[in-house]
């Protein structure tokens, strides 16, 4: 189990999106997720570059379990200069922060103006 930001990142796969903590010998019960669904709201030139013609865009993505914020991106076709800042929930976060279940990732492009 490895650490991210104070929470654990699980990884692996298994039937049903599930499988058995380590050390639990009775494979029931205490089971861990191998995907996670997330939400992912883009503003601005983000929401456009997805397709949308609103701002904000908001879309679910069911992800493998221990997806880090840049593999979002990479899966949504975002370059890296594109993405300004990322939150999850109200705490900034990097590119490698690993995402968990129900998390909502907010991307938002450079800004300009004044």
């Amino acid at each position: 189990m490895t650490y991210n930001h104070g929470r654990a990142a699980h990884r692996g796969t298994g039937v049903g999106g599930y499988l058995p903590e380590e050390g639990d010998r009775s494979g029931m019960n205490t089971r861990r997720r191998t995907t996670a669904t997330i939400a992912v709201r883009l503003y601005a030139g983000l929401a456009a570059a997805a397709g949308s013609d609103r701002s904000p865009a908001k879309v679910s993505l069911e992800v493998p379990a221990g997806t880090t914020v840049g593999e979002v991106c990479a899966r949504l076709c975002i370059p890296q200069e594109a993405v300004h800042a990322a939150f999850v929930g109200k705490q900034r976060v990097a590119r490698d922060y690993t995402l968990e279940e129900g998390d909502e990732l907010v991307l938002f492009p450079p800004m300009a103006g004044g």
